[in-house]
């Protein structure tokens, strides 16, 4: 994925973030996972605890 289509995602991922950073309990709850589908599907990130990954970015 390249150009538009990752930009989008990458955008999501940081609005996704922000909205949970605002919300301690959310941000503790939340886990993150991501998976490609292509001619094979792939789980490219294991389900991750956002607040231990991202709680300081």
């Amino acid at each position: 994925m390249i150009g538009e289509p990752i930009d989008a995602v990458e955008q999501g991922l940081a609005t996704i973030l922000a909205v949970l950073r605002k919300d301690p309990y959310a941000l503790e709850s939340a886990y993150l996972s991501v998976i490609t589908f292509g001619t094979a599907t792939k789980q490219i990130v294991l389900f991750t605890e956002l607040w231990y990954k991202f709680v300081f970015y």
